[in-house]
Order: C-alpha cells, then structure tokens, then sequence
C-alpha cells in the first residue's frame, strides 16, 4: 500500500524554516523604526530649528541606479514620519565630496540650507544646489567645481571652469572674474584673469591690492593674515622658480614685502609667521629668514641631514630633520635662536599615518610620532613620544605586526587609535595614553564612525560591511549596543560642538542577510 506523502509537512516546516530565518536573533535594535525598506540609508541631520521635531535626511537608491535625497520629520507627539523629496540624482554634500569639489564648504550656510551635489549627464561638473529642508525650498546654482565659504557662512563663491559667483548674505548673485580665491573672514580675495590680486569686503566695495600674480595662498602670522604672491613673467612663468614666491602682502596694512629666495629653493613659515625655513637645492644651504626685517640666520646642518622632509612643530619655532644613513636614522632640531640637538629618532612619514593634521606631530605639538629603532617583522612599529624630550620612553601605537590606520586626539588627552592587519575598514580600536603606554580596548574588527567629548560610534565585528553599532563611554570602556549585528550606516546628531554628545540622535541602517520586519533606518539616542 502507498503511503500518503509527507510533502505538506514538509513545506509547512520549510515555511517555517524561512520565516524565522528572515528575522535576525536577540532583541530588534533600539529606538523608533522610521523607515522601513532595504534601499534607504541615512546621510545626515538636519540643524535643529527649535520647533520640537527631529528631521533626517535619507538617501534611497532608486530602480535605475540613481539616488534621491529625502528628509524625514518626525516631531516630538509620536506622530507618523513625514518625508519629502529635496533632490533627485543625489552625488554627495559639498563638503563631503570625495574630491569632487575643491575649497572650503560645509554641508549647510548660516540658516541651515544644504549645499548639495546633483549629477547631471548633460554636464561634465557636478551641479551645485541650495535647499531648505524644512520648506523644501531650493535654489539650482549650476555647475562647480569648486565653492568656498566666508568665515561666518553667510556669504558663498561657487567657481565653475570659465566662471564664478558670488552670492552674498542677502542672497545677491555677482559674477566676478576669479581665477583663484580664499575669504580671510568676510573679504574675498582672488586672482583676476588679468593676474590682479583684489579684496572684495562683505559690503560690495572692491579694490586691487597687487598686479602682475600668478597665485597667492593665505599665511597665518603672529599679527594676523598674510598673503604670499607668486609673481608671474611676461612669458607667463613664475620669477622665483616652481616653489618659491616673491612677497608677502599685510592685510591689515596693505603693504607688501619683497621676498629673496633662491631661485631652486623650497620655503615654509613658521608657526608665529615670522621666520620662513629656506633650504636651496643647488648649494644644500638652509636658512631661517624674517620675513619681515630680511635678516638671515644660516642653518648649521649638513645636506645628507636635511634629506628627509623638514618639518615646523606646532606652536614651537623649530625645524625637525631626519637624516637617513646606513647604520640608522638620526633626528635633527634647529631654531632660529640657535638652538639645537639630535637624537636616534626616525620620524614617521605623512603617508605612513593618517594623523588627520598632515603632520609627524599632534596638532599642539606635544607628541611625535616615530618608527621603533628595530621594527618587527610585518608592518613597522609605529611609536609615540614626547617631542620635547625625544630621549625619553616611546610607546607603540598599536600591537606588533599592526598597521596604524590613524588616530583622534580624545579630551583627555589620550590617542584613539585605529590599527590592524587588514583593511582600515576593519580595525581594532584602542585608547593609548602617549604618556605611559597604557592601552584600553574600544572595539575591535571595526571602524570609527564618530568620536566626541565623552562617547565614540564604533560599528564593529563587520562582516560583509554589517556589524554591532556600539557606543563606547570612553572613560570606562562601558560598551552599549544600539544595533546587533547587521547596522550597515549611521550618522550622530551634532550638538554644541560635541559630536557624540549624550542624548544626542543616531539614525542608523539595519539590513538582516534576508529581508526582515527589521529593515530600514531607526532613530535612538546615544547613551
């Protein structure tokens, strides 16, 4: 006799099977789900215009490939989410464009408007928008390639490849003749298409402050801002050589210096802005110029010393050399004032360490950053000490054989460290005191996605991009998971400066292995 099949058992098990499978293990993450598909992703917080409601903004990838830029309102009755569509075809916010646009932007002017990028086939640039979240209101500013703000954010200069523009904070739109530009607070300075240097002031009024330039770049000095000119050639070439620059011009006063350098020379000025540290290729003499009085002070170092890149130490008039010989590497310090010593220190290159301040030291000076004497098989121990006694004990950044993917200077002094053996989108996070050596754990297999006064975001135990969405509290290495195991993004709410404040919003995206009631991007706090 045939015995009845099994089959619909069978099925029912695997429906079963399925269901729970869609549904991650432990608890749902925290807060409030205010999306719920797998295309969205958030990108940002909207500034708060005190009227009680949180607004974030989401990117969600659209069936042709492209992106829409939304905001999504929630206010504080608990009410359902509202969102509205900003823009279409989103690249980025100008000032995290992946190189897209040079200058100096933000993501938002004075009154909270986004600076957003578009992309749009017909152009070889990216188009430039300003949008109000809360109204949706917005302004196209057409291609750029470049846009910079004014100290203040209330003035904006977006530069395509012929043209520039300026809109002022009465939202005024001028069209000037810029080749190059920077504000220094309110002013506007830039280079003409007639190689003039010219000052625009906040309220409109122009005037020519030098002929004849072919760039300039803005200096900080003990007395305030100045400009260095590089002047041009009838032919077009510059008059000093590919590194060097002709004067330097007051902006308080006007007035401007002529400069002598050799004409294959390399040239930086010093922390204060008094001394420029001249080194001359052809003969291998350094020496300290002011700028200023035009006096001279030789450097009394030989050439195979000053081989590796000279480096001022913030907030310290000193040069640090390094000079790389067959039995080691030795250290070199020189001040203007004749001070001098050396020491059996091998400072780290830039492209070694992403310090984030483009520096071999931390951005006050106090610690430099070194490769052990006798580094480890595998990735060079990479060291930190102090930069006023290069002699004294040095401590490694991270574990031996680790790479140093790069570090965060924390409030109370001790260096977050990001290191590893693999990719720096997988790292182990630690907190090293560069006083003593001591090192906490703040996660691991991991990437930092923000740090603040009291609190760091790490998403860690990736795997395929997905991970544990932790808060660490980086006084006591309290760990709390706001989203276990698949939180793919997130983004902190700032809040007076601090960018992990408690109490402050994260919105994060949760996306299982297979679709779940889970998906979507939620909405929490920091602890």
């Amino acid at each position: 006799m045939r015995r009845s099949s099994p089959r619909p058992t069978a099925l029912a098990l695997i429906a079963v099977g399925t269901l729970v499978a869609c549904v991650p293990r432990g608890e749902p993450p925290a807060g409030r789900q205010i999306v719920a598909d797998r295309s969205s992703t958030p990108v940002g917080f909207v500034p708060s215009t005190g009227d009680g409601s949180t607004r974030v903004l989401v990117m969600r990838v659209t069936q042709d490939g492209s992106a829409d830029l939304s905001v999504i309102t929630l206010d504080d009755t608990g009410s359902a989410p509202v969102e509205r569509l900003l823009a279409s075809n989103f690249i980025n916010f100008a000032n995290r464009a992946n190189g897209a646009l040079g200058g100096n932007c933000a993501d938002t002017d004075d009154r909270g408007r986004l600076l957003v990028l578009t992309d749009d086939s017909a152009n070889p640039s990216f188009d430039l928008s300003r949008i109000d979240a809360v109204t949706g209101e917005r302004q196209d500013l057409g291609p750029a390639l470049a846009c910079d703000l004014s100290a203040s954010r209330r003035q904006l200069l977006v530069r395509d490849r012929d043209t520039a523009t300026l809109y002022d904070a009465n939202d005024q739109v001028t069209s000037l003749d810029a080749r190059q530009n920077s504000f220094i607070g309110e002013d506007l300075y830039y280079v003409s298409s007639q190689h003039q240097l010219m000052r625009r002031s906040a309220d409109g009024a122009a005037s020519m402050l030098a002929d004849d330039v072919q760039s300039f770049t803005v200096e900080s000095t003990d007395s305030g801002p100045a400009i260095l000119l590089r002047r041009s050639t009838s032919d077009g070439s510059t008059t000093s050589g590919a590194t060097t620059s002709d004067s330097m011009l007051d902006v308080s006063t006007e007035t401007e210096t002529p400069l002598s350098f050799p004409q294959n020379a390399s040239v930086s000025l010093s922390p204060d802005g008094r001394w420029f540290f001249v080194s001359d290729w052809q003969t291998s003499a350094s020496t300290f110029l002011d700028w200023r009085t035009g006096e001279q002070r030789p450097i009394d170092i030989t050439a195979e010393a000053g081989s590796g890149n000279p480096s001022w130490r913030p907030g310290r008039d000193e040069v640090w050399f390094t000079a790389i010989e067959p039995g080691g590497a030795t250290t070199s310090v020189r001040t203007p004032d004749g001070g001098a010593f050396d020491a059996v220190l091998w400072p780290v290159q830039e492209n070694q360490l992403d310090t984030q301040t483009g520096s071999i030291f931390t951005a006050d000076g106090t610690y430099v950053f070194s490769v052990a004497p006798e580094p480890p098989a595998g990735a060079p121990a990479i060291q930190v000490g102090s930069a006023d006694d290069p002699s004294a004990p040095r401590f490694d950044l991270a574990p031996a054989g680790s790479a140093v993917f790069g570090y965060w200077r924390l409030a109370d002094g001790r260096l977050l460290v990001s290191s590893g053996t693999v990719v720096s989108e997988i790292a182990d996070i630690s907190a090293v005191d560069p006083t003593t050596g001591d090192r906490s754990a703040l996660g691991e297999q991991g990437q930092v996605l923000a740090v603040g006064e009291s609190r760091s975001l790490v998403n860690q135990h990736l795997v395929e991009h997905a991970g544990d969405l932790t808060v660490f509290d980086l006084a006591t290495a309290r760990a709390t998971v706001l989203a276990p195991e698949f939180a793919v993004a997130a983004v902190v709410e700032a809040t007076g400066g601090d960018a992990v404040a408690p109490g402050a919003g994260v919105a994060f995206r949760f996306e299982a292995r297979f679709p779940s009631p889970y998906d979507g991007i939620w909405l929490t706090t920091a602890p």
